[in-house]
């Protein structure tokens, strides 16, 4: 899904920047072009799957800020940002992929008995082995509130019902307590 929170994030960044600096929290990679972009990312993914199992594992364990085009691959990721950036002498296509801050790839020995796409998060369904969000425009970078209230909402009912208590009541949004969280000083 696209995102401008994501595209935000990277205007702000002196991509030229030696590492750490200008990627300290983010997953990055970098394209040429919008136009060679799915030739270069193919090109990556085949020499890489092509190594063993073991080079793989030392290559993502040796990589601290980004595994390059491979970044694309994370199946966890859930959001994209791009935007062209000024590196040293050229221009290129920084993309920025989140949530997540670490690198994770899928089982790469082929003897995986999972069924693609059959591990979705909630509000993603299963379209051909891609989790696919079921409404994409609702999907948000930073979530939403009302998911967040949901996911506390299911978490109270779990310890309610775990620990048996008698008053656990639903959180329901309120605009007048964010009016006044939105004037105090944090």
């Amino acid at each position: 899904i696209w995102s401008e929170d994501l595209v935000n994030i990277l205007k702000l960044l002196d991509w030229s920047a030696d590492w750490p600096e200008a990627r300290i929290s983010w997953r990055y990679t970098a394209l040429k072009s919008y136009e060679t972009a799915l030739s270069q990312i193919e090109t990556d993914a085949i020499n890489f799957f092509k190594k063993t199992p073991e080079e793989i594992r030392k290559t993502i364990k040796d990589t601290i800020y980004t595994m390059d085009r491979m970044e694309l691959f994370n199946p966890i990721q859930m959001f994209i940002g791009c935007t062209p950036k000024s590196d040293k002498k050229e221009v290129v296509i920084a993309c920025s992929v989140g949530t997540k801050g670490s690198f994770t790839l899928f089982d790469t020995t082929g003897k995986s008995t999972s069924i693609p796409g059959s591990k979705c998060h909630k509000r993603y369904k299963n379209d051909d082995g891609l989790c696919v969000a079921t409404n994409p425009g609702k999907e948000y970078y930073k979530g939403r509130v009302e998911y967040l209230i949901d996911d506390i909402n299911q978490l109270r009912k779990t310890f309610a019902n775990r620990f048996n208590v008698p008053n656990m009541h639903q959180l329901i949004w309120s605009e007048d307590l964010q009016n006044i969280l939105k004037i105090l000083d944090w």
